[in-house]
């Protein structure tokens, strides 16, 4: 694989491939651009909660707002938008990340937002993973959009989740462990 720094290609490898892919492109390759965050790192909004939007689908407050929080530190860093990438498997959680983002006035022209079945193919730099789910894992059980959703960042994947519920699932505890031993952070220090 030539898109994905090692540690995150790593995971997919595991899960997805039996350990047999193979990295094309070095750490050095796809070093990070931003210092504080990791190449690979699980934030913990426990606070959020998922909920029904209007056509069924899900959404999650809190995580928009720390979508929306993560990408102004981003911006702020000097990573251009179009460097950037917003990925969510629920379409009523991309409309509450586009109405938060809208109303925080930041300048993200070219910013891609988008759900995890039209971002295949994409890449970014910079990945913003919103798991959305509080209750039950749904929807994110799926291998094939869980390999999407993991392997589209070249040089940061931020995965912003429940930590209670994912880690009671077989593949997305796999990928919480993997995060454990790269950055795990409680997404409650943000503030608004």
């Amino acid at each position: 694989q030539y898109r994905c720094h090692p540690v995150i290609s790593a995971i997919a490898n595991k899960l997805f491939y039996d350990s047999q892919l193979k990295d094309g492109v070095t750490s050095e390759e796809r070093s990070p651009i931003v210092d504080f965050a990791a190449t690979l790192c699980f934030y913990n909004v426990s606070r959020g909660q998922e909920k029904h939007g209007q056509d069924g689908s899900y959404y999650n407050e809190e995580e928009a707002k720390f979508v929306v929080f993560m990408i102004d530190r981003l911006l702020e860093a000097g990573v251009e938008p179009a460097q950037i990438g917003v990925i969510t498997l629920y379409k009523s959680q991309l409309r509450t990340i586009t109405t938060h983002l809208a109303a925080s006035k930041l300048t993200v022209v070219c910013l891609q937002i988008s759900t995890v079945d039209a971002f295949q193919g994409g890449e970014k730099d910079v990945v913003l993973l919103s798991c959305v789910r509080t209750k039950r894992v749904g929807f994110i059980d799926c291998d094939r959009r869980t390999n999407v959703a993991l392997t589209r960042a070249k040089r940061h994947l931020l995965i912003i989740g429940s930590l209670r519920m994912l880690s009671s699932n077989a593949v997305w505890g796999n990928v919480i462990q993997h995060c454990r031993g790269k950055s795990t952070r409680n997404s409650n220090t943000y503030s608004e």
